[in-house]
């Protein structure tokens, strides 16, 4: 979701360089970037998400896609 999110506006302004930010963020959201619980990797959401993660999840899609100053934002606006 969150690489996805990034990608989508094209914004990697927010994020330091060797991403540090973005794998802070996906650790916050539950998922730990390259150290899933095992070898099947995360389950599927009911498993490991919470409230508190869902409500992170959707703190971060709406800073992203709120922000209508990115270039990606406002094309996503303008095709609607």
């Amino acid at each position: 979701m969150i690489v996805g999110t990034v990608r989508l506006v094209g914004n990697y302004n927010g994020f330091t360089p060797g991403f540090n930010n973005l794998a802070l963020e996906c650790n916050w959201q539950g998922q730990e970037l390259l150290n899933p619980p095992s070898v099947e990797g995360w389950h599927t959401g009911a498993e490991w998400i919470d409230p508190g993660v869902l409500m992170r999840r959707v703190n971060f899609a709406a800073r992203i896609l709120g922000d209508t100053s990115i270039p990606g934002v406002q094309s996503i606006l303008k095709k609607f």
